[in-house]
């Protein structure tokens, strides 16, 4: 891949471009990303869930999926994968581009940004459930006040179920379809 290089000689002030992350940036990359943004939450999703069951060792067992009806106004995907540390959640989770997957060719994810993907739905929150060493933690993600996004710990248990994650957001009434045609 051909690079441009800049030589810098004599007494210059260089100074590497930064990031604000702000409202408007976090708009920009959960929102402005996605033309169908229930398409790209339910492909998104699931593609993590399929590098997790990779990661796992165990890429040909299906991850659950509940697709919303009427009377159950979610959309939830449920992996059997490694789970993740409270670290890793921090990492994956809070940081956009945030992802342990960037140096593989193993995996499909690894931009750091499909997980933040119900972002782009106009819900803004999902709950992140870990299983993890023989504990069970639940965190809120959503969109603060200031449009920035946060994320909670809201409990931890001892759990005997299998490792994993599942990720689960509130869909309003009438997009029931829509998360079903996406999925199909």
């Amino acid at each position: 891949e051909a690079q441009n290089l800049v030589k810098i000689e004599g007494d210059v002030e260089v100074k590497k471009f930064g990031f604000l992350f702000n409202a408007k940036m976090v708009k920009l990359l959960s929102d402005s990303l996605y033309n169908d943004k229930i398409l790209a939450i339910v492909r998104e999703l699931s593609t993590n869930a399929l590098d997790s069951h990779k990661e796992n060792g165990c890429a040909d067992k299906a991850f659950d999926v509940h697709l919303p009806t009427w009377n159950e106004m979610w959309f939830s995907i449920r992996d059997y994968g490694t789970g993740m540390s409270a670290e890793r959640v921090d990492n994956i989770y809070r940081n956009y581009g945030g992802s342990d997957r960037t140096d593989s060719n193993e995996f499909t994810g690894g931009m750091g940004l499909g997980s933040k993907t119900p972002f782009c739905y106009n819900t803004k929150t999902f709950t992140i459930d870990v299983w993890y060493n023989d504990t069970h933690t639940c965190y809120s993600a959503y969109i603060g006040e200031d449009g920035i996004p946060e994320i909670a710990k809201m409990s931890e248990a001892p759990s005997t179920e299998p490792s994993g994650v599942q990720i689960k957001m509130p869909v309003k009434q009438y997009d029931e379809r829509n998360f079903i045609y996406a999925a199909e």
